[in-house]
Formats: C-alpha cells, structure tokens, sequence
C-alpha cells in the first residue's frame, strides 16, 4: 500500500493508517488461504504493533467492499505477537524493503529508478489486492486522488 500524505485531510497517524490496513489485508489474505499469519516487522515499532495486534485479536470492524456495513473481521489467525528483526539481518525484511520502495517508484517513478523494478519482482507480489478497486496491478494507492 502506498499511502499518500499531502492527500490526506486532516493529516492523520499514517503509521497507525498504515498498520492496521495491512493487519486487516494479512488478516484477510490469510483467512481466504486458511493459513495462519506471524508479523515480522522491521525493527523500531513492535511495541506499537504488539498492542495493534493484540486490539484487533479482540475487536477489529472493518469497512465492506460492496455496502456501508462494517464488517467484524478480528484477527485471530494472527498466531503471535509480532517478531521484530534487523533488516540488515532478515532477507524477508529485506524483500518487503524493496517491494515497498519498488511499488512506490512504479506509481511515482524517480530519476534514478523507474517503474520496471516492480514487474521484475514477479511472485513476491500479491496481485490480488487491489482486484476490487482497480489502480496499478498489485498496489493499494490511498486516498486513491
């Protein structure tokens, strides 16, 4: 997901924006799948997502794709609580590192690195997530303009 700051009115915790979509995208990827989900996040904020994870085991409504409803989604297949690792040690985070940054450069493409990075990373990505609301294949842009 790539969140757009300067659309954003009034300007909100992006961080917390930020984590609870993507505990609610994780949540869902892995009830479809029927997999269970263990977070590990760059090291710096697991404190914060410790409590977000622990909140949304107990209580998480999220927004319907299709009416005006809430939808009570907790987030019990998340299995623990979340493992923090040093990204110069962890080729995961690593990964997630450039697929961020490679999913931000392929819709605002830079001088020194354009686009064509994101199509190379081919099946680390999750093409599914946007299926619903159409933008660049692969890749939530929010707020969408």
């Amino acid at each position: 997901m790539i969140i757009v700051k300067h659309r954003l009115v009034p300007p909100a915790d992006i961080r917390e924006f930020a984590w609870r979509y993507a505990l609610q995208r994780l949540e869902r990827f892995g009830s479809a799948n029927k997999e269970f989900i263990h977070i590990l996040p760059d090291e710096g904020h697991g404190d914060f997502i410790t409590k977000m994870v622990r909140k949304m085991r107990r209580f998480s409504a999220v927004p319907s794709a299709f009416t005006s409803k809430s939808l009570d989604r907790k987030a019990v297949n998340i299995v623990e609580d979340p493992s923090e690792r040093n990204s110069k040690e962890s080729y995961f985070i690593q990964l997630a590192d450039l697929n961020a940054y490679a999913a931000f450069r392929n819709v605002f493409p830079g001088r020194n690195f354009g686009g064509d990075m994101w199509d190379e990373l081919g099946e680390s990505r999750v093409m599914e997530v946007n299926q619903l609301r159409g933008g660049p294949t692969g890749i939530v842009v929010w707020p969408s303009s």
